[in-house]
């Protein structure tokens, strides 16, 4: 006679982990991207209130912007 366990296995977790990674992966690329796009709607007059020209709005989304 043969058993089925059906328990977890030990690797479950990382899997489990490489699925939360991807989730959260694909939910911040969605927010920048949401982010991008809210700030290409504004005028380049506001837009240089915020202190940003069209050209470095990518980089401001993503944190890449020093100055």
């Amino acid at each position: 006679m043969t058993d089925i366990s059906l328990s977890r296995t030990k690797d479950a977790a990382p899997k489990a982990g490489l699925l939360h990674s991807l989730v959260e992966r694909v939910q911040n690329a969605w927010l920048f991207s949401r982010a991008e796009a809210e700030l290409h709607g504004l005028s380049d007059y506001q837009l240089a209130d915020l202190g940003l020209s069209r050209s470095q709005i990518g980089s401001a989304v993503r944190g890449d912007l020093h100055r």
